[in-house]
């Protein structure tokens, strides 16, 4: 059960990540 939990944390980690890395290169591109 708690290795469940453990992959949704980080999936929506990966997801976070994903979406700074996302924010960064648009600010950078602007």
């Amino acid at each position: 059960m708690w290795i469940t939990a453990l992959e949704k944390l980080k999936n929506s980690f990966q997801q976070t990540s994903k979406l700074k890395t996302k924010e960064i290169m648009w600010k950078n591109g602007s």
